[in-house]
């Protein structure tokens, strides 16, 4: 099979064109939106009444070395420091890390507080992963937070990748021996009832999640080093131990495969799903805001390999492409190598010119 580029020229696009070519290749992604967690919250807004309160004992520091002090802080802290008083509330709301992570995910405040993990990500490091497009596990546009360590990832990484597959916080303890005290160390996240997945299935009962590589450092930590931790590994005789790996010995069997055709249990697995919820991009060149794109040709694309019977490897190559999402300038990258999308486009401009006549 030739390249697109063999096989159509590029075409010119610049800033006369631009929002044109987006309009027909690209669209907006309702549904992969909504596969994860789904809650609302008023849009952001500065107040501009002047205060009649101060703040105390903090006055006494420089408004810069304040503001430092509200980036290190966590969420939470900064959520309860709002409510003090109307200074304090102007104060945290025009702090710019958090003042661009509530105007462009209004729904992240109350999704941490809600499920828990508000303490254990700081203002800096939400904001820090809002300002960066890329999935942290493959490297692509990622259009959600998964909230157990508080990275992005992309939905193909989300379905399927190990590292976005938690574990229970009752898992957490048998596997690597952590204690109740000890489990406070790292995020433990509830997740919170709703509808999850492209088939929006509903979800009342809630659990308490972890990331496994959490769980296991902190397991390190309290063994003393790996050998530590081996040996407890190896040496552990409780029944919820034994029950835990006979757990895992069945989830080893190849019952399931991820769209790389390799054995994967836990691709789709309702887990992955409830401890994630979509995350925008915020570009700090342009200050803007973007939510995830996909592309039409994609899609076409994987409708006419359904059609053709492709080999089930083939198709779900098709459905990754299908789901990616991109920015708006990943999107107009994307169209030099998407051959149905350059083909929508040339359709497009036919049909104008056919129109005019």
């Amino acid at each position: 099979m030739k390249h697109p580029s063999d096989v159509m020229p590029k075409f010119p696009i610049g800033d006369s064109n631009k929002k044109e070519v987006l309009n027909v290749v690209a669209h907006e992604t309702p549904d992969l939106y909504k596969v994860g967690i789904s809650l609302t919250e008023p849009t952001f807004n500065i107040e501009f009444q002047v205060p009649t309160s101060s703040l105390g004992t903090l006055d006494v520091l420089p408004l810069e070395l304040f503001d430092l002090v509200l980036r290190c802080s966590d969420m939470r802290t900064l959520s309860t420091l709002r409510y003090i008083n109307r200074r304090t509330r102007l104060v945290v709301d025009a702090s710019l890390p958090y003042k661009h992570i509530i105007s462009s995910a209004p729904h992240i405040r109350a999704t941490f507080e809600r499920t828990g993990v508000a303490s254990h990500f700081s203002v800096q490091q939400v904001f820090s992963v809002l300002t960066r497009p890329a999935c942290s596990i493959c490297g692509k546009f990622g259009m959600y937070l998964w909230i157990p360590e508080c990275i992005r990832c992309c939905f193909t990484c989300l379905r399927e990748a190990q590292e976005t597959m938690p574990m229970t916080e009752r898992d957490a303890q048998v596997a690597f021996g952590l204690h109740k005290n000890q489990k406070s160390k790292i995020p433990v996240m509830v997740t919170l009832p709703g509808s999850y997945t492209l088939f929006q299935k509903l979800r009342r009962r809630q659990v308490r999640l972890v990331s496994r590589k959490l769980a296991k450092q902190l397991g390190v930590v309290v063994h003393g080093g790996e050998d530590g931790l081996a040996t407890y590994l190896s040496s552990s005789n409780s029944k919820a131990k034994a029950a835990y790996d006979q757990r895992c010995a069945a989830d080893n069997r190849p019952i399931a495969y991820d769209s790389f055709g390799r054995i994967n249990n836990t691709v789709d697995n309702m887990h992955r799903y409830i401890s994630a919820v979509h995350f925008p991009y915020f570009d700090r060149a342009s200050h803007t805001t973007h939510l995830g794109l996909a592309c039409h040709g994609c899609q076409v694309a994987l409708e006419r390999g359904l059609e053709d019977d492709l080999p089930s490897l083939d198709d779900d190559a098709l459905i990754r492409l299908r789901d990616q999402t991109y920015t708006e300038q990943g999107i107009l990258d994307h169209l030099d190598e998407c051959e149905d999308a350059q083909g929508l486009w040339l359709a497009f401009n036919k049909k104008r010119k056919f129109t005019r006549k």
